[in-house]
């Protein structure tokens, strides 16, 4: 892999505000699994919203398994059998998470530029 080395001020004003950006972003995303009890995760590359960790394992009747990184998204529908309080705690789950989700995403081409 190689690298390139830069004194041009518009590409380090862009770093700069990639990092910035990116600081608003995990404290989005920090606050919003705080509301739901889990750590945020956020992808390095576009930055954006992964996924929420719990520890233990949220219950599969409101979230999906855990993926091979732990990460819990609310289920997109409910279990066959659930009852009908478990389907109305779903879709109160689903409409917070759409209403509070950060849909923020850091475009890192601006450095590349």
């Amino acid at each position: 892999m190689s690298f390139y080395k830069t004194s041009d001020p518009a590409v380090l004003a862009a770093y700069e505000q990639e990092r910035v950006d990116k600081a608003l972003l995990q404290a989005e995303v920090d606050a919003f699994a705080h509301r739901f009890g889990g750590k945020g995760l956020v992808y390095a590359d576009p930055a954006r919203l992964a996924g929420i960790k719990f520890t233990p394992a949220k219950p599969r009747n409101l979230w999906r398994a855990p993926d091979r990184n732990g990460l819990q998204w609310p289920r997109s529908s409910p279990l066959k059998g659930a009852t009908a309080e478990e389907k109305a705690a779903l879709k109160a789950l689903q409409a917070e998470w759409k209403e509070h989700m950060p849909a923020r995403k850091i475009d890192t081409n601006a450095v590349i530029r």
